[in-house]
């Protein structure tokens, strides 16, 4: 587990596979192993031992709660809400399920729940974070069948949220304009390892980097492109951001060795046919100029939209870590200039950033994806 909780995924499943042979299968780890599966995006091989994990008894309503995010993963949008409502339909009903199911299915949630759950608010053994499930999930249902009172529950919800972040780590627009400096500054310096003659040697495949704010429409972008038979989906991705924090500003040499790394990382996503790839980590818009230097070839996409609909919807969800600033609508503000000074920064250094409208893709999407396709260097394919 503390192998999985590290992210060291190779390793995780070695141990998790070894105790299974030496102990015989049992809940936790046939779970824990799943969940190692759906990250490294064997979905068959996780879909598998989530079902042998589910099947001990007594019932273990923290794993079937995540064999529904499984599903929902796959888009078994109905299976996942059937076994959401397994999770509801008990003395004590699951608050991660109730708040999963409020965005997944709301009007599946019985009122005998909904009133369960108003009362848990007054539960002092309930954590911060707890209700916070709780608020934002009442904020799902109430918003769903348009009731002036649902905002009072986002209100509160994201209040609850925000007193739950470590001091240390809450939203300072002040010293966040100091990290972006630095950020800018550091990637300045490795301009000069760009270089348009060094493609081939950087990687045979395109790479396409899709970024911007948070709820923007990065994850519709790249369920459009990884459909396409020549391009492979790799997800949000760390991998830029862990390169930028291990390198103290650059060498030809760290480059190379970067950009193997990195292309290491992702080929488990690539199938016989792959030629391209995507990766949408909104949060790599910090580093253009680092993913530019690893991949002169790169396609970077930057999805933009209507900027209140961005910020509010980010209001409404709850970040399982980072978006510090997400929970108070000051800080979201402040945040998105920041972000969008960025933005022009870049796009006055760079010709390689493609701005893609969500409300343009939604209402266009024939059009705009055959334009994508184009940018990206590849033929429009209908799967997309």
């Amino acid at each position: 587990k503390s192998a999985y909780n590290l992210s060291d995924l190779s390793k995780a499943k070695d141990l998790c596979l070894n105790h299974i042979t030496q102990n015989d299968v049992d809940a936790e780890s046939s779970n824990l192993l799943a969940c190692i599966y759906t990250d490294l995006q064997e979905m068959n091989k996780a879909e598998e031992y989530f079902i042998i994990s589910n099947k001990f008894k007594p019932t273990n309503y923290l794993f079937l709660t995540n064999y529904a995010t499984f599903l929902q993963t796959i888009n078994k949008f109905d299976e996942a809400s059937e076994v959401y409502l397994k999770c509801l339909n008990t003395k004590y009903p699951s608050i991660t399920a109730f708040h999963q199911l409020s965005i997944l299915n709301p009007d599946r949630i019985s009122k005998e729940t909904i009133e369960i759950m108003k009362k848990n608010l007054d539960n002092n053994n309930l954590s911060m974070k707890e209700k916070s499930h709780i608020l934002f999930a009442l904020w799902e249902i109430f918003s769903f069948k348009k009731d002036a009172g649902a905002f009072k529950y986002l209100e509160n919800a994201n209040k609850f949220y925000k007193n739950t972040i470590n001091s240390s780590k809450q939203f300072d627009k002040d010293n966040h304009k100091l990290f972006i400096k630095k950020c800018l500054a550091s990637q300045k310096k490795g301009k000069k390892f760009i270089d348009k003659a060094d493609v081939e040697e950087a990687t045979k495949y395109s790479p396409i980097f899709i970024l911007g704010m948070a709820r923007s429409g990065t994850s519709l972008t790249e369920q459009i492109l990884s459909n396409h038979k020549n391009i492979s989906g790799c997800g949000e991705l760390s991998n830029i951001q862990n390169i930028y924090n291990d390198n103290n500003f650059f060498n030809i040499e760290d480059i190379k060795i970067s950009r193997s790394l990195y292309i290491n990382n992702v080929s488990k996503f690539f199938n016989k046919s792959t030629l391209g790839f995507t990766d949408k980590m909104p949060g790599n818009f910090y580093y253009i100029g680092l993913i530019n230097s690893l991949f002169p070839n790169a396609k970077i996409i930057h999805m933009k939209r209507n900027p209140v609909d961005t910020c509010f919807s980010i209001f409404t969800k709850m970040f399982s870590r980072g978006h510090e600033y997400a929970y108070n609508l000051e800080d979201l503000a402040n945040y998105y200039k920041l972000y969008s000074g960025v933005m022009d920064y870049w796009k006055n250094e760079f010709n390689n950033i493609y701005d893609l409208s969500y409300e343009d893709l939604v209402n266009d999407t024939q059009n705009q994806t055959v334009n994508l396709l184009k940018f990206c260097n590849f033929d429009f394919d209908h799967n997309c």
